[in-house]
């Protein structure tokens, strides 16, 4: 649900700039029960709606041989 994203939204409040996996983010904002496949699909979805052009705040996913990254910015 967009309870997540709101979970996002605070942590990042005290930062400009975040990278992680998704299982990284979930630890970081307390959530040890949403699956990380389900978390990057809610923050895929509301990616622009509510993060961008709400909070001012850039979502990227980017890949690396072993990971997948999300990068959270403050812009």
């Amino acid at each position: 649900s967009e309870g997540n994203c709101f979970k996002v939204i605070a942590f990042t409040e005290s930062q400009t700039e975040w990278i992680g996996t998704v299982t990284d983010l979930l630890a970081a904002v307390g959530d040890g029960y949403t699956p990380p496949n389900t978390a990057a699909r809610l923050l895929r979805k509301y990616d622009y709606d509510l993060l961008y052009k709400r909070c001012g705040m850039d979502v990227i996913f980017t890949r690396t041989n072993r990971k997948r990254l999300v990068a959270l910015r403050k812009l």
